[in-house]
């Protein structure tokens, strides 16, 4: 589940980047844009920030209140690359805020590659618990 969740990340990090360099509209819209997208309907705190934007001027205030609040299994460094998105996004200049999206998208790739790791790591062991179990179950009734 976690691997999934960070590849929609990776997902959207790439598209915001491609949507600022080619639209540089604001981030209403270009959440918005996003927030339609197949890939990243099930990151739930763009379309709540998008909603809170409607009301709030503070781009940085709702995306690091709506990331925080988010019910999403992300480890806490990964959760703290997100809510320190909103130091820039929609503070600095469109080349910079492309940059910075490489580097976060450099920085969510390094950790699907982690969670890939530990998924197949534990998922080998829970294989193995599976069939130690099965087999001591299977001794005791025959």
């Amino acid at each position: 589940k976690r691997v999934s969740l960070l590849e929609e990340t990776v997902s959207f990090i790439v598209n915001l980047r491609l949507e600022l360099q080619f639209r540089a509209d604001n981030l209403y819209s270009l959440l918005s844009s996003l927030s339609a997208l197949a890939s990243c309907r099930s990151l739930g705190f763009i379309t709540e920030s998008k909603e809170k934007l409607k009301t709030d001027d503070s781009f940085s205030s709702v995306w690091r209140e709506t990331v925080k609040g988010s019910a999403l299994p992300y480890k806490a460094d990964e959760k703290e690359k997100l809510i320190s998105m909103a130091d820039f996004l929609g503070t600095s200049d469109k080349e910079t805020q492309s940059e910075l999206l490489n580097l976060y998208e450099e920085y969510f790739m390094m950790f699907l590659k982690k969670a890939e790791i530990e998924n197949e790591k534990y998922s080998k062991l829970c294989v193995m618990l599976g069939f130690v179990s099965g087999m001591g179950v299977f001794i005791m009734v025959v």
